[in-house]
């Protein structure tokens, strides 16, 4: 499987480049979404994008719509995107989940997520959104998605900070599971 990283950080890069190459993944690598939007109208065996959100020009969702725009003008099937982001722009990673990329990550991504994501994008299959039985740190994550979902669609200050006072009770009563 091969991959394209699109970040404008070549540390960042870097560090996605190493954990892809631990795990046997072919890759390559672009500082920018011009870039990879090119790599990706030449370049058949790309078969996944991890993408940074924010970068200079187009962005990460500016890139995904202009991918999705050009594969369903060539009649192709689009690549799928994971998001990564260091931004803690809640109403662009909303955005963004909205868009259909496969997953949204923060910096520094949970390799082990990124790992099962690709996997999946391997096997064409999605990545299941619920099992029957979850960890802690997956009903963890579950409830804060929740929350922060819930905070992202609240229509006043009162409203958030409600939210928001939610959020911080379940994650006191969740740290005792780490």
């Amino acid at each position: 499987m091969k991959i394209l990283i699109v970040d404008d950080s070549a540390i960042n890069r870097r560090f996605i480049e190493r954990a892809l190459e631990l795990d046997g993944y072919a890759f390559e690598s672009v500082g920018d979404g011009e870039s990879a939007l090119q790599i990706l109208r030449h370049n058949s065996d790309i078969e996944a994008v991890i993408c940074d959100l924010v970068m200079p020009g187009l962005d990460g969702t500016d890139t995904y719509k202009k991918h999705l725009a050009h594969a369903e003008a060539a009649g192709r099937k689009p690549v799928p995107f994971i998001l990564l982001t260091g931004a803690g722009d809640i109403g662009a990673m909303k955005e963004a989940k909205g868009l259909g990329f496969v997953d949204i990550l923060t910096k520094p991504p949970d390799y082990e997520r990124l790992n099962r994501v690709l996997e999946a994008i391997s096997k064409h299959k999605a990545e299941p959104k619920e099992t029957t039985e979850k960890s802690g740190r997956e009903n963890y994550a579950h409830i804060v998605e929740a929350l922060t979902d819930s905070i992202v669609d609240a229509k006043d200050m009162e409203g958030a900070r409600y939210f928001i006072k939610v959020f911080s009770d379940a994650t006191n009563r969740l740290v005792g599971l780490f």
